[in-house]
C-alpha cells in the first residue's frame, strides 16, 4: 500500500495475524506487521512495528511510539495503522 508523506507516496508493506484470546474477554486481536523498506520513512518509524487492534474492545489502532515528542513518528504510524485498519486486504 502507498502512505502519503511529504506530498509523496511511500510503499508499505504489512501482514495480518489473528490472536486468540478466546479464554478473555477480548476473544481476539488482530496483529498487523509493518514492513518499512524506504530510507525516508525509516528515520521516523523505524524498520517496521506493530498494529494491535480489535474493533470491538478498541476504540484506536495500538502501536509503540518510542519518542512521544516525535510528532512526525506519531503522525506517520497513525497514518499508516488508518489506512490499514479502513482498507484490510
Amino acid at each position: 500500500m502507498k502512505v502519503p508523506f511529504g506530498g509523496k507516496g511511500y510503499k508499505v508493506q504489512y501482514r495480518s495475524e489473528t490472536i486468540d484470546l478466546s479464554s478473555t474477554p477480548i476473544g481476539y486481536v488482530t496483529a498487523y506487521s509493518v514492513f518499512v523498506d524506504d530510507e525516508t520513512l525509516q528515520k521516523h518509524v523505524g524498520e517496521g512495528f506493530t498494529i494491535l487492534y480489535n474493533p470491538s474492545t478498541l476504540v484506536m489502532p495500538q502501536y509503540d511510539v518510542k519518542s512521544s515528542g516525535n510528532v512526525e513518528e506519531v503522525n506517520l504510524k497513525k497514518t499508516i495503522a488508518q489506512q490499514i485498519i479502513n482498507n484490510p486486504d
